[in-house]
């Protein structure tokens, strides 16, 4: 045989083996895409049946707030069309569970220039806008998050369900009002669904929206989770012991918190007779955001509210109030009223206001006498928290 054709037989043999590796690579991939592609989508039980009436925008809504509707329900459409993305599904859980300012959501200001396998979450989300080239699609992006640094993507409910290997979700765009009855959502395959707006999804379901946590919340899920056992409540109160919330459950979260913003901002005011002004004064605030799932399943904690030195310093008993915080709505007051005195000589009685937004929830509050039962339950429908000493 000559050697040019040896050299031709040779080469058509490595051509071919080549072919044949790239067909099996191609082969691989597809094979990869059509079983992302046949994931089922979990749908909640909260999908309502048959015609909806949109009734997702207020009929109060501003001219700002219905921009912001429109800008999340954009954002989660196309987020929704890329869910057959496993490397996307993935991220969005691996940076929720980051649990920026203390709950299972990311801002998408930060996210939107992270790179997933070599694409940046903003040009996947582009890459399915069809009425516009994909450069104005990713302006339209840039456009959005600087008319809202706090939109965020989320998975605020039932996240520990959701293995995104097995499982795509709905994505719902938030509502910009907790009196919103249903929230609208989409799948993969861009078909729309209604959520109840006012029953918690029984699966995992990713929400657009805004972070609706004050910044001066940032830190302040920081304070120490203990194991109940590590507890040590004093069953008498103590002069120069200190108060300590020890538990806190929210047994109907849905009257206080609607399931699209996540967990709730809790804060809780105290108020005692001081000696030193002869009048009510501030004792304490503390805040606590835990997310939906532990503010639901209850949970034991360690926050300290203040030390009692009713022998010395301040009357017998303090008040004590809880709230769930939206920071907005015009400023509004709740006057209570502590003991003046020492232990069982109560000399009068004096007043102090807590103050709070006009959208806030005023939640359960109770006086406390250093008689009190410990530990001390502060409970009713919607909200229980237990108070003990150290």
């Amino acid at each position: 045989m000559k050697k040019s054709s040896a050299y031709f037989i040779f080469v058509s043999i490595l051509l071919l083996t080549s072919c044949e590796k790239h067909q099996e690579i191609e082969s691989i991939e597809q094979t990869h895409n059509q079983t992302s592609l046949q994931i089922s989508t979990l749908l909640p039980t909260t999908v309502m049946k048959g015609t909806v009436s949109e009734k997702i925008r207020g009929n109060a809504y501003t001219e700002n707030q219905e921009q912001l509707a429109n800008q999340y329900e954009e954002i989660a459409q196309q987020l929704a069309l890329n869910l057959d993305n496993a490397d996307l599904r993935e991220f969005i859980l691996s940076e929720s569970k980051k649990m920026y300012h203390g709950d299972y959501y990311f801002p998408l200001a930060i996210a939107k220039e992270q790179k997933i396998k070599g694409k940046t979450l903003k040009s996947l989300l582009a890459s399915k806008n069809k009425t516009v080239s994909q450069a104005e699609s990713e302006n339209r992006i840039d456009e959005i998050v600087s008319n809202d640094s706090k939109i965020i993507i989320g998975v605020p409910i039932e996240i520990l369900k959701w293995n995104p290997k097995t499982h795509k979700l709905l994505v719902a765009a938030s509502p910009v009002t907790e009196k919103a009855s249903v929230v609208k959502a989409f799948n993969s395959e861009g078909k729309v669904y209604y959520l109840d707006g006012k029953k918690d999804p029984d699966v995992p379901v990713i929400i657009v929206g805004q972070d609706d946590r004050p910044d001066y919340l940032t830190n302040t899920h920081n304070v120490s989770i203990n194991n109940k056992k590590n507890l040590r409540p004093a069953f008498l109160r103590a002069s120069g012991g200190q108060d300590k919330i020890a538990y806190i459950e929210c047994p109907d979260i849905s009257a206080i918190e609607s399931w699209w913003y996540g967990g709730p901002e809790l804060r809780f005011n105290g108020a005692v007779y001081f000696d030193g002004s002869n009048s009510a004064v501030n004792a304490f605030v503390t805040q606590i955001n835990p997310p939906r799932y532990m503010a639901v399943d209850g949970f034991p904690i360690e926050i300290g509210l203040f030390e009692w030195y009713f022998d010395d310093n301040h009357g017998p008993d303090y008040y004590i109030q809880s709230f769930e915080i939206d920071d907005d709505g015009t400023t509004q007051s709740l006057t209570v009223g502590v003991s003046a005195g020492k232990k069982d000589d109560v000399s009068g009685t004096a007043s102090f206001s807590f103050t709070y937004k006009g959208q806030d929830k005023v939640l359960k509050g109770e006086l406390i006498h250093y008689t009190s039962q410990l530990p001390k339950v502060i409970a009713d429908s919607q909200i229980i928290f237990e108070i003990s000493q150290w």
